[in-house]
């Protein structure tokens, strides 16, 4: 069954800033949850190989360690966990910058839900072996694959495999054929049933783009269809397309160089057009508002890592009738900055009435996410969550 409702985001073309001589956001810095599971990258641990934890319920409604699990040619650092993709008995975990920035990709699988996570196979970038960023972002569903690669062949591509008795083979490459000043096309990626949403980030010297294509009877995908946007989203070092997100009849497109989500919708034949532009209630200057996208229930939840001195806030907004009412802000449980700026809001995943939020530069580069459920009044935090060393595991 189709896992509609989840996209995996990871912007390229827009940094995020860390303090002087510190490491780059690093736990938390991919997620993914499904009604019974958390999955959590930490692609850059200082002290050893990039890590992809696993987490199952709790009794106290938290999350406890269930796996921790590395490349099968695992070094320091080596980028494993940047990107993550989970449908059932299926992980997919990515490397983008792994081989000189060609990028590799891992595929897991287990024979059920309590059983162990192996490697199933290991998915090397097509082509010549140039930089590629190949898994800069990632869709799963059953037996189908889709992989970002937004620094090839100059503007970016897209890859389609799909698992047979075979191993996964690769179905189809799509790119933005013909289009002037496109860059950074795969960077994020988000679908419902049979429509995919791209984000190109890079594209007209950094401000920004984003794509739509269908699939077809045959299976295939259509050309691709370069989405509008508003010129407030679009200004210079915008990054739109940095973030998607797709659901029913509607498209999020985050800008976080302008502070802007663009909300569009689809009418009867397909063709999309602007509904609203949220913008971030305070501070934009440098918010990053947009950076991240979550679809929380009839909610937009918008990840703002640059805000509150680079502490970060999550804005949510509430869907009405009338569009997206105004927005309620979601704190990190501390905001001292004693331990570097957070960065909150740098990703943010959901199922059902269960939420996480990373924020990955925080406790010296180290990484927290902080896990959330709903409640009558509102959303409760439970225990923040760390990488931990192997030594340390149950």
């Amino acid at each position: 069954m189709r896992t509609s409702l989840r996209s995996l985001i990871l912007p390229v073309a827009l940094c995020f800033a860390t303090p002087a001589e510190g490491q780059e956001p690093n736990f938390g810095r991919a997620l993914d949850m499904t009604a019974d599971e958390l999955v959590i990258g930490q692609p850059v641990n200082w002290y050893g190989p990039g890590t992809v934890y696993t987490y199952g319920p709790s009794a106290s409604g938290g999350w406890e360690l269930e796996q921790r699990l590395t490349a099968p040619d695992s070094s320091r650092m080596d980028d494993f966990g940047r990107a993550i993709a989970i449908d059932g008995n299926t992980l997919v975990v990515a490397a983008p910058r792994k081989h000189e920035g060609a990028g590799s990709v891992y595929v897991f699988a287990r024979a059920e839900r309590a059983g162990p996570w192996t490697i199933e196979a290991t998915i090397a970038a097509p082509g010549d072996g140039s930089r590629s960023e190949f898994g800069a972002a990632l869709l799963l569903a059953g037996d189908e694959l889709l992989v970002g690669a937004p620094e090839s062949a100059g503007t970016g591509v897209v890859h389609s495999f799909r698992r047979g008795g075979g191993g996964w083979a690769l179905q189809a490459t799509m790119a933005p054929d013909g289009e002037s000043g496109a860059a950074g096309f795969g960077a994020a990626l988000s679908w419902h049933t049979d429509r995919l949403l791209i984000g190109a980030p890079g594209s007209d010297e950094g401000r920004g783009g984003a794509y739509v294509t269908g699939r077809e009877p045959d299976g295939t995908w259509s050309d691709m269809t370069r989405v509008p946007l508003p010129p407030t989203a679009t200004v210079e070092r915008a990054a739109a397309g940095a973030s998607v997100r797709m659901s029913e009849g509607q498209a999020f497109i985050g800008a976080p160089g302008a502070a802007t989500v663009v909300v569009l919708e689809s009418d009867a034949s397909g063709a999309w057009a602007g509904a609203a532009t949220l913008e971030s209630p305070i501070e934009p200057d440098g918010s990053q508002f947009g950076f991240s996208i979550g679809r929380v229930g009839e909610e937009l939840w918008v990840g703002a890592p640059g805000i509150d001195r680079r502490n970060g806030r999550v804005f949510r907004f509430a869907a009405s009738a009338d569009g997206w009412g105004d927005a309620e802000r979601l704190d990190p449980d501390d905001t001292s900055g004693a331990s570097w700026p957070l960065g909150f809001g740098y990703a943010v995943a959901s199922s059902g009435d269960q939420a996480v939020v990373s924020m990955p530069s925080r406790d010296f580069g180290e990484g927290r996410v902080m896990p959330l459920s709903r409640t009558n009044g509102g959303w409760a935090a439970h225990d923040l969550l760390e990488g931990r060393s192997e030594e340390h595991m149950s």
